[in-house]
């Protein structure tokens, strides 16, 4: 392809390509996928009476394109003819050479599209015809739809979770996007759903490092975080009685249906928060550095468990006669909530029964038979309740069957995500604990040539780093798994660009 692309790093103009071109307007100039105005097209001759009048040249740009400033630039030869040639006239043997290779050249743009296009499609030649292959997917969405293959190759697990909210973290802001549904209790046996027409956003300032909280939806229609700590985070049937030193506390109750918050000890409620969003945490001076938990389907607050409309789950019932699996399909239908009647203190299981029942459950799968040891129920996440509270939560997600032709799906879940938190670089010798897994990337400039900065994950000892060889931008990526330690060395002076952490497309 007669094409090349580069990317700016704030102080080189000059971008050159080696193409032949006939005129400055047979090269096309892209900055950022937009036409570039702010430059010069300098051809590099090959003499008077050259065949092509030049083999190749520069783009000149009247300042450095930015640090990321993506250039194209390409040759693009209008089809048309660039001599006339006269009756009446003697033919100039330049004239013709150049003629008939610019013929040549708009041919060779040809092939290359031509070649594009083989190779893009070629794996689908002399395979059966479309028709015939839509029909056979028709058929094998339609047993999908209909549970058909799920329900009789796999079992005990939940095939459908509503993705009511939809998230975003950037910088330290979460944020609700519009369109997602929250869940509201409000009085004796209702809920009442909220959809929202506008983006929610919010970013703590104030709030200790390093700390563990909810995101609620409030009782003025916007998010906001629970200045509450988790330990003072109840349900149940009675008011708590101990508060946080400012007098606070937040209360699902499990009486009046509703959520409610304190401030002065319990000497008054405000009524008609909404179930928990998420669970995030906490850094000073940056906000929301991770998403622990989305409550997507599944949620808790306090020692009360939550299971909202729209979640598929099949429960063991044994094997049919044919060996095949034999299972209840469940469709939860409204909000289920369970909160016990005594205090625990254990590692059990959140169960899905069959007439839509909610509680806590341990039980063993026995794949063999196709059972458990809770008949009627399904597995439907892992929690440990100590004290009165839920202390560790971890619901199951939605059974996706893969095969062989999902190897494109299974790979883009460890690429990067269009999430990420900006950090604060530490000091030289410093280091940064993985919040998730994904990708630390760094972008930091040197004011002089063996400048350097590296990142070392002492976890698995894997190192990357980047030596200056003049004034420069120094750019670092790093993957890593969540809780990995990283050490960062650097002697580079100029200017931190970035320094963030970017999840992964699977990261929770």
């Amino acid at each position: 392809m007669q094409k090349v692309s580069y990317i700016g790093d704030g102080s080189t103009t000059d971008f050159y390509f080696n193409f032949p071109f006939y005129t400055n307007t047979d090269i096309i100039v892209l900055k950022n996928n937009q036409t570039a105005t702010d430059c010069t097209i300098i051809g590099t001759t090959s003499g008077l009476n050259a065949d092509i009048p030049y083999t190749g040249g520069k783009v000149v740009f009247n300042s450095a394109p930015a640090v990321t400033d993506s250039i194209t630039i390409y040759r693009h030869l209008p089809l048309t003819r660039i001599v006339d040639y006269q009756p009446t006239e003697k033919i100039n043997p330049t004239n013709l050479n150049q003629d008939m290779n610019y013929m040549i050249e708009i041919l060779k743009d040809m092939q290359d599209k031509i070649d594009m296009f083989s190779e893009q499609y070629n794996d689908i030649v002399n395979k059966e015809s479309t028709d015939n292959l839509l029909s056979k997917i028709d058929n094998l969405n339609q047993l999908i739809n209909n549970d058909e293959i799920i329900n009789k190759y796999t079992s005990n697990c939940i095939t459908k979770i509503q993705q009511d909210l939809k998230i975003e973290l950037s910088s330290g802001t979460f944020t609700l996007k519009a369109g997602s549904k929250v869940y509201i209790p409000n009085g004796a046996g209702n809920f009442d759903t909220i959809i929202t027409t506008s983006d929610l956003s919010v970013k703590p300032s104030s709030f200790s490092t390093s700390s563990n909280r909810m995101v609620i939806y409030t009782t003025n229609g916007t998010i906001g975080m629970l200045d509450v700590h988790l330990p003072y985070v109840y349900s149940g049937t009675t008011a708590p009685t101990t508060f946080d030193n400012n007098g606070r506390a937040f209360w699902y109750d499990t009486v009046n249906n509703t959520i409610k918050k304190t401030s002065d000890n319990g000497s008054t409620w405000t009524s008609g928060y909404g179930f928990p969003i998420a669970l995030v945490e906490i850094t000073t001076n940056i906000g929301i550095t991770a998403i622990n938990n989305i409550f997507n389907g599944i949620g808790y607050i306090g020692s009360t468990i939550y299971v909202l409309p729209g979640v598929k789950s099949l429960i063991p019932d044994g094997r049919n006669i044919d060996g095949t699996l034999k299972n209840i399909s469940l469709t939860v239908n409204s909000v289920k909530t369970f909160t016990p009647s005594n205090t625990l203190s254990t590692t059990t299981n959140i169960a899905l029964g069959s007439a839509e029942q909610v509680k806590y459950h341990s039980f063993v799968y026995d794949k063999d038979s196709n059972t458990t040891s809770a008949p009627g129920f399904m597995n439907a996440g892992d929690i440990t309740y100590t004290n009165g509270k839920i202390t560790y939560f971890n619901p199951k997600t939605s059974f996706q069957q893969l095969d062989y032709n999902d190897t494109n799906f299974i790979a883009h879940q460890a690429m990067p995500s269009h999430i990420y938190t900006d950090l604060t670089l530490p000091a030289s010798g410093g280091t940064i604990t993985a919040p998730a897994d994904g990708y630390l990337t760094v972008n930091k400039s040197a004011t002089t040539s063996g400048e350097y900065i590296n990142m070392i994950n002492t976890s698995n000892n894997i190192n990357v780093n980047s030596i200056a060889t003049n004034a420069m931008n120094c750019r670092l990526l790093m993957p890593v798994s969540k809780g990995d330690t990283i050490m960062i060395n650097y002697t580079l002076t100029g200017t931190t660009n970035w320094f963030r952490f970017v999840y992964a497309n699977s990261a929770k």
